[in-house]
């Protein structure tokens, strides 16, 4: 009797390390699209090699390579296993896309991290950079893209697959303390 007394605790005890566990909010990354796709369109503007201006002009508009750029990093998280758990969403430019994404603005709600990548026309290789952030109000029209200086950030360069792991390593406290 004892023992099955003390099995039912230790039971009783996962189910409420189960609950609080689930009820545990997964790390939000939101693509800052405005950054991204304005930063390949200047890219495209002052990049003088060859090749850039090639690919450059393989597009109507440089903005989409931005954009391609912002979906192979959110479908590399998909299949990053370290980026389990870490919802993305990519937030979209009202210059380019007519509107904010929505589902990107719910998630908002909850603390995120800000992800800005730096699209280049040539190589394969990114700068991107993660700031910590506090939850927004979707009733704001207005979202701030300046912030204080002491807030969390964390930086980095590598492939799109490099990429995933960097970041979801950072959100997910798999790296080391940011402060």
């Amino acid at each position: 009797m004892k023992r099955r007394a003390s099995a039912l605790a230790f039971v009783g005890l996962l189910a409420i390390v189960g609950a609080c566990r689930t009820s545990l909010a997964a790390p939000v990354v939101i693509v800052d699209s405005r950054h991204t796709l304005a930063f390949a369109e200047a890219a495209c503007a002052l990049y003088p090699d060859p090749t850039a201006v090639a690919v450059c002009h393989s597009v109507d508009d440089p903005r989409k390579l931005g954009r391609d750029l912002e979906s192979k990093v959110a479908a590399q998280f998909a299949v990053t296993a370290q980026c389990k758990g870490v919802d993305i969403a990519l937030l979209f430019d009202p210059m380019f896309d007519g509107d904010f994404n929505r589902v990107a603005l719910d998630l908002m709600r909850r603390d995120y991290w800000s992800l800005h990548l730096d699209y280049a026309p040539v190589g394969q290789q990114y700068n991107w950079m993660l700031f910590a952030e506090p939850s927004v109000s979707t009733e704001d029209k207005f979202i701030a893209s300046i912030k204080p200086a002491e807030r969390r950030t964390a930086a980095g360069h590598g492939t799109v697959a490099q990429i995933a792991q960097q970041v979801c390593g950072a959100v997910n406290g798999r790296g080391g303390i940011i402060h």
